[in-house]
């Protein structure tokens, strides 16, 4: 889960954002026109927060070795 966030806080990196804060599984940018996003993961998704409201909601399953999805 912890690599599909820094994954997913890379792409707003590429597009102007520059990250302000991390805590735990908690991400947060800025842009320069103000926008601001905020990752949050749990250990079934991750919440993508754009200006303090919910823009996507990804869900994370782990792949077991046999090719069978599993929940962390």
């Amino acid at each position: 889960m912890l690599a599909r966030l820094e994954q997913i806080c890379s792409n707003f990196v590429s597009e102007g954002y520059r990250r302000t804060g991390k805590m735990g599984a908690v991400r947060a940018l800025k842009h320069p026109n103000g926008n601001r996003i905020t990752l949050i993961g749990t250990e079934n998704d991750i919440g993508i927060l754009k200006n303090g409201h919910l823009i996507k909601r990804e869900e994370i399953t782990v792949h077991a070795a046999d090719g069978d999805a599993e929940r962390p």
